[in-house]
């Protein structure tokens, strides 16, 4: 499957994570496999209300721009969470 994935990205096909944060995904994943967007599960666009999942949120966030990719929050569908989740850089 590596093998696979990795061609796929070297002929320029964006590779993406979805639901990162759920079920099967995991962070091992980031550093293992040639992705570049990770999607956050919708289930943290929720935690989004508190300060503790903010943080988690944030955290992640980071840890996405730490390995060159581009992030999604699923779920988001107002403003304020959407605020939220842009004011964590």
């Amino acid at each position: 499957m590596l093998t696979v994935l990795e061609q796929l990205a070297n002929s320029g096909i964006g590779l993406a994570i979805d639901d990162f944060g759920a079920g099967p995904t995991s962070i091992g994943y980031l550093s293992s496999l040639p992705f570049r967007h990770l999607k956050l599960e919708r289930s943290l666009a929720a935690q989004l209300r508190s300060e503790m999942g903010r943080a988690v949120v944030s955290k992640i966030l980071e840890l996405s721009e730490g390995l060159s990719m581009s992030a999604t929050v699923e779920g988001i569908k107002t403003e304020e969470p959407a605020q939220t989740a842009r004011a964590w850089r």
